[in-house]
């Protein structure tokens, strides 16, 4: 099994032991881990983002590309299922998808790719810089596998992030987690007055 399958399939305590950068994000909720207001990206529409809209509802938030092989494309499923359980609770909640690829990912590509999975779910790409600036602040993992062709895959974190109304990092839902796991994941976040 190669190193793609073991990260795509291990849960977040796997992946702590894998990677020294991924762990980071399994940390309790601290000031380091949390929404950069000043990183400013561009939306699956073309239209600017800025990451401070993110705040005043609970975020889910994911980094991934859209040429992922398995991850990304599993993991914006089970969203758009758990959106459908979450029924109008879903409205309540920011679904935010973040490319670690925006050389690849235009607004138009992302638009494309994210027509499949629950329209709730916004897709952001940018600058490479501001795309980093969000990355850095939670700390996740990003590896560039390139290849004698010139083509590269992206080896990187999988689980999903759960942020509270200011930003802050809650905790996360990993990978592999039952549906009703997530869910009641999901619901806590919602409950909670921070």
């Amino acid at each position: 099994m190669n190193r793609r399958a073991v990260l795509a399939g291990a849960s977040g305590a796997g992946l702590a032991a894998l990677s020294p950068f991924a762990g980071i994000a399994l940390a309790a909720p601290s000031e380091t881990m949390q929404i950069d207001p000043r990183a400013r990206l561009i939306d699956q529409f073309g239209r600017p983002f800025a990451a401070a809209a993110m705040l005043g509802k609970p975020t889910m938030l994911y980094f991934g590309y859209r040429l992922c092989p398995e991850a990304c494309p599993t993991t914006l499923a089970a969203w758009s299922a758990w959106i459908r359980a979450l029924g109008p609770n879903a409205n309540r909640l920011n679904f935010i998808f973040v490319s670690i690829d925006p050389t690849r990912d235009t607004p138009k590509l992302l638009k494309q790719y994210l027509s499949d999975f629950d329209p709730h779910i916004v897709g952001l790409t940018g600058d490479p810089a501001e795309v980093d600036r969000l990355v850095k602040a939670f700390h996740v993992h990003v590896k560039k596998r390139t290849y004698r062709s010139g083509d590269y895959e992206l080896d990187h974190t999988t689980f999903t992030l759960l942020l509270d109304r200011t930003g802050r990092y809650v905790e996360t839902i990993d990978y592999d987690a039952p549906n009703d796991q997530a869910l009641s994941q999901i619901r806590y976040l919602l409950s909670r007055p921070g």
